[in-house]
């Protein structure tokens, strides 16, 4: 309606301004200032018509840039974690207790050979002869053949600025030992061994030096423990006779990779993923991961369900997620899921009704525009 009284009050206007033209070209002294008046009244009329027009595109022009902009929200920006399960074949792993890790094995896990540096203190019985105390991380201890059996494990991470930290890598080596090493902890454990044994143990500080070989009978226990706040780690080599497995493990950051060197004073980090499936709970997706894939799990909060040592390290690890990273340095694909995504598979209904307001809204839109010109 507003747009049909304008288009009639332009050409009334026209039609006064060809009128005082033709007046005046007649006659330059003929008095044309009531056809001014009216003229300068039709576009007083018009512009406040037009000023209408404009505003009221407003409202529309709003809800439409609205719409557009929750659309590229959808479509582009990620949620903020990720739930996900992780269940894994690996030949090595790093990652960040939150909580201390306690095991003890009933029965005993059996293993060929042993090796442990980085102690505070060893203990053992009179006959062994063990008896190493030093404030210094220094001390070390080799076991091999006869019977040896790790009987017990404790880890505790430290309190640094960001938190609980204890780093425990596990790593699968070529000659099929295993090779584990605990940063950033406090850590005890305890050993049972007999029969014919060779055993050495010392510290490096002052190059003491204690040997035991002999047969013996009844088993002796072997202790060791590290304590303070230190970053100096401890390793541990075994070759395993058994499997061993951890359950419940809380952590706070995981890594598939170990160091390997490329050239003189050159390392880089491979992947030591075997096969696996990752999947992403929030979308009912699952990835399968093949031998050396690269995967980064940044922000993770989780919880190994469990931890299997054979020939392979098996990990089943379930938990949450802030990005979720597939490929090498440089060539990485985000898999984290966007909104739209989430929406799609965690509330259809809610999605279904958004997608038709969204829908109404552009329409209406439209046609508001349409019937402004």
């Amino acid at each position: 309606m507003k747009n049909n009284i304008r288009k009639l009050l332009k050409k009334k206007r026209d039609q006064e301004i060809r009128n005082a033209a033709n007046e005046f070209l007649k006659n330059q002294k003929s008095d044309i200032s009531e056809i001014a008046n009216r003229i300068e009244f039709y576009n007083t009329i018009i512009a406040g018509l037009e000023k209408s027009h404009s505003s009221g595109l407003i409202v529309p022009l709003i809800i439409a840039t609205l719409c557009v902009l929750i659309a590229i929200f959808l479509f582009t920006i990620q949620v903020p974690y990720t739930k996900v399960l992780l269940d894994v074949d690996c030949y090595g792993i790093n990652f960040s207790l939150t909580k201390p890790l306690f095991w003890s094995a009933e029965p005993s896990i059996k293993v060929e050979t042993l090796s442990i540096d980085g102690l505070n203190t060893i203990i053992s019985s009179p006959i062994l002869g063990l008896s190493i105390d030093n404030p210094a991380p220094d001390a070390w201890i080799t076991i091999r053949e006869g019977f040896i059996a790790l009987t017990k494990l404790q880890l505790t991470p430290i309190n640094t600025v960001s938190g609980l930290c204890g780093s425990l890598e596990l790593q699968l080596i070529e000659d099929e030992s295993l090779f584990f090493s605990f940063a950033n902890g406090r850590s005890s454990g305890a050993l049972l061994v007999s029969e014919k044994l060779i055993l050495s143990a010392g510290r490096t500080i002052d190059s003491t030096l204690v040997q035991f070989s002999n047969n013996l009978m009844i088993p002796e226990t072997v202790s060791f423990h590290t304590y303070g706040n230190r970053t100096v780690p401890l390793d541990i080599k075994v070759r395993l006779q058994e499997n061993i497995v951890f359950r419940n493990i809380n952590i706070n950051a995981i890594r598939f990779s170990r160091q390997i060197s490329t050239s003189p004073g050159e390392i880089e980090f491979a992947s030591t993923i075997n096969k696996g499936t990752l999947s992403l709970h929030d979308i009912l997706k699952d990835i399968q991961l093949r031998d050396k894939t690269h995967l980064t799990l940044t922000e993770l909060e989780g919880r190994i369900v469990e931890l299997r040592i054979t020939d392979k390290i098996h990990i089943l690890l379930e938990g949450k997620a802030k990005d979720i990273l597939i490929g090498p340095a440089g060539f990485r694909h985000n898999l984290t899921p966007k909104y739209l995504d989430y929406l799609y598979h965690n509330r259809p209904l809610s999605l279904l009704w958004s997608a038709v307001l969204f829908i109404w809204s552009i329409l209406w839109t439209i046609k508001k525009f349409l019937s402004k010109k």
